[in-house]
């Protein structure tokens, strides 16, 4: 994995909040409420704090990280959606689905 390759270049700790933040953003719960899926997510990122060893303070970092990261996917994502419109109308982006105020802002 990614983390034996890295391993001499960080720290355990910062590659434990890497993997944590890798796994979170992948994390896609089975739900469709936005309070169920924030829920769904802080539990799982209360699991992988216990999996890594990874404090409080840590834990916001890469629960931000994570949405950093899946806020600029879904925003990459709607360059191909934009152009493949006209080919599949079913594809569209909802602001409502980024995480960030930032990434709602400016999206």
């Amino acid at each position: 994995m990614a983390g034996k390759a890295l391993a001499d270049r960080y720290s355990t700790e910062d590659l434990s909040m890497i993997q944590a933040t890798i796994e979170l953003q992948n994390f896609k719960p089975d739900s469709y409420t936005i309070s169920e899926i924030k829920r769904r997510k802080k539990a799982k990122l209360s699991e992988l704090c216990n999996k890594y060893g990874i404090s409080e303070e840590q834990a916001f970092v890469v629960s931000k990280m994570s949405s950093c990261i899946s806020d600029s996917v879904k925003l990459d994502q709607t360059r191909f959606v934009d152009k493949a419109k006209d080919k599949a109308p079913d594809q569209s982006f909802w602001i409502g689905s980024l995480e960030s105020k930032s990434a709602k802002k400016n999206g």
